[in-house]
C-alpha cells in the first residue's frame, strides 16, 4: 500500500516541479547577457561590457555606448552589416564584428 500511495503522488510532483522549472526558467530568461548583434528589433538592453580597442572605445563613449548605457537595436541593412543601434539619442551604425564584442542584458 505504501508504494502504491507514493506512485499516486508522483504525477503531482513531477507536475509541480515543471511548474517551478518553468518558473526558474522564465526568471533566467528575462535577464540574459548576449551580445548586441544578437538583440531583436525594437529590443532595448543595458550593456555591460565594451570588448574593443582602447581607441575605438573611446569614439563609441563618445555617441553613447559606454558600459551601464543603454542601446536599442533599430534594423540591420540587407545583408546585415552594418547594424543600426540607437543609443543616447544617436543612431548609430556598427559593424557586426563591433556588436558581435558588445555584451548586453535584456531585461526589465
Amino acid at each position: 500500500k505504501y508504494i502504491h500511495d507514493q506512485i499516486k503522488k508522483e504525477p503531482f510532483f513531477i507536475k509541480r516541479f515543471r511548474r517551478f522549472f518553468n518558473f526558474c526558467f522564465y526568471i533566467l530568461k528575462s535577464v540574459i547577457n548576449m551580445r548586441a548583434d544578437q538583440l531583436k528589433k525594437g529590443e532595448i538592453a543595458r550593456i555591460i561590457h565594451i570588448d574593443v580597442e582602447p581607441f575605438l572605445k573611446k569614439r563609441l563613449f563618445f555617441m553613447g555606448v559606454h558600459e551601464g548605457g543603454r542601446i536599442r537595436y533599430i534594423m540591420s541593412s540587407p545583408f546585415y552589416d552594418p547594424l543600426l543601434f540607437m543609443a543616447a539619442g544617436n543612431w548609430l551604425l556598427l559593424r557586426k564584428d563591433i556588436a558581435k564584442q558588445i555584451e548586453v542584458e535584456v531585461g526589465q
